[in-house]
């Protein structure tokens, strides 16, 4: 019986990482975004409203949201949080507040004190997706394959190789 081994232990890992890495970065990003937008729903429902200075903006570039820094005082405490948006420095926001943590917000525009976090953007499940689908396949095409010649080697059956017709 001749040993067939189509399928490298490295290769093989590759593509289970692939695999696992795009669930991973489809589910993260499913999670964080029906997190932010169950915060919103509950900030605007529940939260307290004040109004915070818009003190600081960056420019969006390529891949890069506009962003800008809001302030806000709650009790005497001051906080600044960097968030998506665009609006000139200097100008006013409403903020709706978290009961339990000030420093935990929505703004009217709808970016939370989470909207710049790594995985806060719906791009990462496309990616994912991609990403898991190509290591799945890899994996399918190379195990049907070994499977293929596994079952052809117990049978001692060989492929004959293409050879082009006689003339």
């Amino acid at each position: 019986m001749a040993k067939v081994e189509l399928l490298r232990p490295r290769s093989v890992a590759v593509w289970w990482l692939f695999l696992v890495a795009g669930l991973g970065l489809a589910t993260m990003t499913a999670v964080t975004k029906f997190g932010d937008l169950d915060k919103q729903k509950r900030l605007r429902a529940d939260g307290t409203a004040v109004i915070a200075v818009v003190t600081g903006h960056k420019d969006g570039s390529g891949r890069v949201a506009e962003q800008i820094q809001v302030a806000y005082q709650v009790q005497g405490l001051s906080y600044q949080q960097w968030i998506k948006g665009d609006a000139a420095v200097g100008e006013s926001m409403w903020l709706w507040l978290g009961p339990a943590d000030p420093a935990e917000f929505v703004a009217h525009n709808g970016s939370t004190d989470d909207s710049l976090a790594f995985f806060n953007t719906w791009m990462g499940m496309p990616w994912g997706l991609g990403f898991a689908a190509i290591g799945a396949a890899v994996l399918v095409r190379d195990l049907r394959a070994a499977r293929a010649a596994r079952t052809a080697a117990q049978r001692g059956l060989r492929r004959k190789r293409w050879q082009p017709p006689a003339r």
